[in-house]
This record gives structure tokens, C-alpha cells and sequence, in this order.
């Protein structure tokens, strides 16, 4: 909690016998192991630390509250009314007031049938969570698309390309494109002919990030040639405004979030979502709009392949967008993709 943290507890016993427990607590200077093992619940413990430090008066009544320490108030409560407490006697805060012959009264009833019938207000916040990743997002809403074409029985949606074990002597596709990645964030824009990307690639290696015998020219050609396509010379021209790598954390709305995720539309309006993510590169051109590229290391051929999947990477690309435009003060943002294994740039927007 950054402003303030709220307990509370209900006591499974009555406050008489718990005084009885606190008042060795406080009475003793050394309290025994036996006594020690008496409490049998965090609100039994939290109380029993508070009266050890002399913060719970001998008389701590329904109603009453008390502060031992600047920011710390501990308030007592009963589960009736204090007034209603008194009514029905002696009962430990747990029986309601009876009426004649013992039958509870109609304004007992009524209470009682108030809180059955009370709903949780917040019902539907219950479902989500308060944090979910970008890459998250983008797997949950294809999977609920995918659902809905089934359902319909239209033609279903493209499917995400399968995870098949490498052949021998290649790599795993899933490491080598975070190597591919590492390469791309270590790499110095004024140096990016083969010889700097090894350079660049070697130094990963003795750091441990990458494997020493994946570098080869060969597997870094990809990404020279990326440097030398009109794309990278825009990341190259960026100079200080460039930033790789850039992680990111957004407040999003339920109506913001449903522009891509339309189930988020559920939600009430009070309630909000944080989306984090981290962008590949960003920078400024120099008519003042903001470039957005994420590198991709699908396995796809040149043409409408990877068309077909820079779409499945949209919902991706737009919530960096609406990231950009409210943490960056962005107006104007261009959002691309680039295929380092197609060597295809893909305008998503």
C-alpha cells in the first residue's frame, strides 16, 4: 500500500478470554513458550504484539479506537450495534436482539436479510487480474477469437505457428530469437557491418548471454542486412533519441483496454487495468513523431505470409502505441514490424 494499509480480522473467540491472553502478554517480562503458542491466527498475534508494547488500553470496548503510534490506529467493532449489543445481553457480539419469547424482531430480521441479499460490487473485477503483459494480452484475445470462429464454424483464424523441436545442429527458434534480440539492443548504430556485430555478439557471449558457437557471420546476416535497409537507416539516423529495449508501464480504462481486448468492456468504469510491456526501439524523427519497431524471428516467407502474420502482431503493436502517446506525449506515432528472417518492414499503422 502506498498511502494506507487497512487490516482487519474477526476474533474466533470472544474478547473477554482474549483479554485474559493479553494480559500476560503484558504482564510478564519474558513471555513463556507456552504462552507463545496460544495464539492460533494473525489477528490473535497482531493484537498480543500490540499489547506487549503497551498499546491496547485494559478496557478496549465496541466503538472505542486507540493509536500507539503516529499512522497506526486500531479500532474495535462489534457485529451489531453497540446499543444492540446491550439489548440482547452478554452474547460476545455474535447474537442479534431478540424480541418477545426470544424471536428475533422484525428490525433484526430485516438487517439479517439485508446482508444476505448484499452483492459484491465490485463482481466482475473478480475475473481479472490487476496486471497483465502485452504479449499476454495479445495470447488471451487470439485465443478468444479462435473460440468464437469454432463456435460459429467460419473459417478460423490463422494459428499460431507451431513450436517444432530443432533438427540437429540447429538451434532452438524460440532462444535464438532472444539472441537475435540481444544482438539488435548490444549493437552500435555506427558500427553495424558483420565485423561490429561480432564484436557486439562476442561480447554478449562473454557475459553469458548468448552461446559463444551460435555467432557466426552467417547468423548474424540478418541482422546486418536489417541495418542496411531503409528502416535501419532511420534507427541508425536517430542518434540520442533512440531507446532499445524500453520498458513500460500503462494505467489502461476499461474502455481504452476493450479497443483491443473487448471482453475488458465488462469491467466497471472505476476500474482500471495496468499493462506493461517493453518496445524493441523507439525514437524521434525529425518531424517530431515517434517511430515504434518490434523485430520478429518467425519463420515465414517473404510476400503474404508475412503479411498475414504482422496482423496476428496488430493488438501488440497498438497498445505500445497508446502507450507512447500517453507516457511519451506522443501525437503523432508510426508503428512498424520487421521480419529479420523475411527481411520485410511491415507498417502496422
Amino acid at each position: 500500500a502506498r498511502d494506507k494499509l487497512i487490516l482487519t480480522g474477526t476474533l474466533s473467540k470472544k474478547w473477554d478470554r482474549l483479554e485474559e491472553q493479553l494480559h500476560v502478554w503484558q504482564a510478564l517480562d519474558r513471555v513463556p513458550t507456552t504462552v507463545l503458542w496460544q495464539p492460533n491466527n494473525s489477528l490473535d498475534w497482531i493484537l498480543c504484539a500490540l499489547a506487549r508494547r503497551g498499546g491496547l488500553p485494559p478496557e478496549f470496548a465496541p466503538g472505542d479506537a486507540m493509536s500507539t503510534d503516529p499512522g497506526l490506529l486500531v479500532q474495535r467493532h462489534a457485529a451489531v450495534p453497540p446499543a444492540e449489543l446491550a439489548a440482547a445481553g452478554d452474547a460476545g457480539g455474535d447474537a442479534e436482539p431478540a424480541g418477545e419469547e426470544g424471536v428475533p424482531s422484525s428490525e433484526a430480521l430485516d438487517a439479517l436479510a439485508a446482508r444476505l441479499k448484499r452483492r459484491y460490487a465490485h463482481e466482475a473485477a473478480k475475473e481479472w487480474r490487476g496486471k497483465y503483459w502485452v504479449t499476454e494480452i495479445k495470447r488471451l484475445v487470439d485465443e478468444a477469437l479462435h473460440a468464437e470462429e469454432r463456435e460459429e464454424g467460419s473459417a478460423p483464424l490463422p494459428a499460431a505457428p507451431r513450436r517444432e523441436p530443432p533438427a540437429p545442429g540447429e538451434w532452438n527458434p524460440l532462444e535464438e530469437g532472444s539472441w537475435f534480440h540481444a544482438v539488435l539492443e548490444a549493437a552500435d548504430p555506427s558500427q553495424t557491418d558483420t565485423q561490429g556485430l561480432q564484436d557486439a555478439a562476442r561480447g554478449l557471449a562473454n557475459r553469458g548471454q548468448i552461446p559463444p558457437d551460435w555467432i557466426s557471420p552467417e547468423r548474424l546476416d540478418p541482422i546486418a542486412r536489417f541495418f542496411a535497409s531503409p528502416l535501419g537507416a532511420k534507427l541508425r539516423a536517430a542518434g540520442d533519441t533512440l531507446e532499445r529495449e524500453v520498458n513500460f508501464s500503462l494505467r489502461l480504462s476499461p474502455t481504452q483496454l476493450a479497443r483491443v481486448w473487448p471482453q475488458a468492456s465488462a469491467l466497471g468504469e472505476d476500474e482500471w487495468i495496468l499493462v506493461q510491456g517493453q518496445i524493441d526501439a523507439l525514437w524521434r524523427e525529425r518531424d517530431g513523431s515517434f517511430m515504434i519497431l518490434d523485430f520478429k524471428s518467425d519463420r515465414v516467407r517473404a510476400g503474404s505470409e508475412t503479411d498475414a502474420r504482422a496482423q496476428a502482431y496488430k493488438l501488440q503493436l497498438l497498445l505500445y502505441r497508446e502507450a507512447v502517446r500517453q507516457l511519451w506525449r506522443a501525437e503523432r506515432v508510426s508503428g512498424w514490424l520487421y521480419f529479420l528472417r523475411s527481411e520485410q518492414a511491415v507498417q502496422v499503422y
